[in-house]
C-alpha cells in the first residue's frame, strides 16, 4: 500500500476516533448574541442534554411535540380541561401577558410566529397545524423550482442550441425513449406526464439535504406519496377505460373466473398503497436514521454522507423507481399484448 493511501486511512481514522470521543462530551451548543428572554448580550455555552425519543417526535409528528410542550401541559393542569384547544391555551396566555410562556411556546411553531400559528390553526386544528403548514410551504417551493427550471429551459431554446438546452433535450430524449420502449410509439405523449411525476419527487426528496432551517421532504408526509400514488392509479384507469371502454374494463376485473372479482379490485387497490408506502417509507426511515446519527454524533462527519446517500442517490432511485412503476401499471392497462 502507497504511502498516501496509508496517510488518507489514518486521516480518516483518526476523523472517525474524534467523533466517536465528541458524541459522549459535545452536549452543549455555543450561543453568542443577545437572549430573547432575559435581553443579556454575549457570549455563552447553553446545554443541550440529548433526547432522540423527543427530537424524533419533534421531527416528524411536531404538533404532537407542541401539545406535549410543558407550556401546554402546564395550562391543560392548571384548567383541568384536556378539551383546550392549542389556540385557547395561547390565548388564555396572551390575556396573561405570560412572556415567558409565550416566548418557549413560539419556538415551537414556524418563524416563531404565534399569529401566523393560530392564522393556520383556524383551517387544519391542533394535529396538523404546524405539519401542514410546513407542507404547504415545501410545496410552494417544489412548485416555483419547477416553473423556474421550465422557464429557464424555454428561454433557452435557440436553433444554435446551448448547454443548458442541451441538457434538457438530452434529459427529454432518454425519457421519450424509455416512454417508447414501453407503451409503444403511438403513447409517447404520456413522456411529459412521467417526466413531471419523476421530476416533482426527484426534487422533492433532494431538498432535505439544502442545509436551510425547516427544508424538510414533503414526500415524509404520508399524504403527498398516498395523494401521488392516488393521482397515478387514476390516470391509469381513466386511460384504460378510455382505450378499451367501460364495458371490457369491468369484464377484465371477473378474469379467469367472475368469482375473483373481489380479489382483483382489492388488487388494484393495493397498487396505491404499494406505490405511496414505498416511497414514503425510505424517504421517512432515511430521515430518522440522519436524525439520530446527526444526534449523536452532533452533526459531525458521519451525517454528510448520510445526507448524500439518502438525499441523492436513495431519493433519485425512489422518485425513478415511483415514475417506472406508474409507466409499467400503464402500460399494462392500455396494451393488448
Amino acid at each position: 500500500m502507497s504511502k498516501n493511501k496509508k496517510g488518507l486511512l489514518r486521516l480518516i481514522a483518526i476523523f472517525f476516533i474524534i467523533e466517536f470521543g465528541l458524541s459522549f462530551f459535545l452536549d452543549s451548543t455555543i450561543v453568542i448574541g443577545k437572549d430573547a428572554l432575559t435581553g443579556e448580550s454575549g457570549f455563552r455555552i447553553v446545554k443541550e442534554p440529548l433526547n432522540l425519543q423527543a427530537e424524533i417526535i419533534e421531527e416528524t409528528q411536531p404538533d404532537v411535540f407542541f401539545r406535549n410542550s410543558d407550556e401546554m401541559q402546564e395550562m391543560i393542569l392548571k384548567l383541568r380541561d384536556e378539551t383546550l384547544s392549542n389556540a385557547d391555551i395561547i390565548r388564555l396566555y396572551q390575556e396573561e401577558d405570560n412572556k415567558e410562556a409565550l416566548y418557549h411556546l413560539s419556538h415551537h411553531v414556524p418563524y416563531n410566529s404565534l399569529g401566523l400559528y393560530l392564522t393556520f390553526h383556524k383551517f387544519f386544528g391542533d394535529g396538523s397545524t404546524i405539519n401542514s403548514f410546513k407542507l404547504l410551504r415545501m410545496l410552494l417551493i417544489i412548485d416555483l423550482i419547477l416553473i423556474f427550471l421550465v422557464v429557464s429551459i424555454k428561454r433557452a431554446v435557440k436553433f444554435y442550441p446551448g448547454k443548458l438546452q442541451i441538457v434538457g433535450e438530452t434529459f427529454y430524449s432518454g425519457a421519450e425513449g424509455m416512454v417508447r420502449d414501453t407503451l409503444g410509439k403511438d403513447n409517447v405523449h404520456f413522456t411529459p406526464y412521467l417526466l413531471t411525476l419523476f421530476l416533482f419527487i426527484w426534487f422533492s426528496n433532494l431538498i432535505g439535504i439544502i442545509p436551510i432551517p425547516g427544508f424538510i421532504e414533503p414526500t415524509r408526509n404520508l399524504n403527498v406519496p398516498l395523494g401521488l400514488g392516488l393521482a397515478a392509479i387514476s390516470v391509469v384507469h381513466f386511460m384504460s377505460i378510455k382505450k378499451k371502454g367501460l364495458w371490457k374494463y369491468m369484464k377484465e376485473y371477473g378474469e379467469p373466473m367472475f368469482f375473483l372479482a373481489p380479489l382483483n379490485i382489492i388488487g388494484e387497490v393495493s397498487k396505491i398503497v404499494s406505490i405511496a408506502f414505498r416511497l414514503f417509507g425510505n424517504i421517512m426511515g432515511g430521515g430518522i436514521i440522519i436524525l439520530v446519527v446527526s444526534s449523536l454524533t452532533k452533526l459531525i462527519i458521519v451525517p454528510i454522507g448520510l445526507y448524500g446517500f439518502f438525499g441523492i442517490f436513495a431519493g433519485s432511485i425512489q422518485a425513478f423507481v415511483f415514475a417506472m412503476l406508474a409507466m409499467s401499471y400503464l402500460a399494462v392497462a392500455i396494451t393488448e399484448e
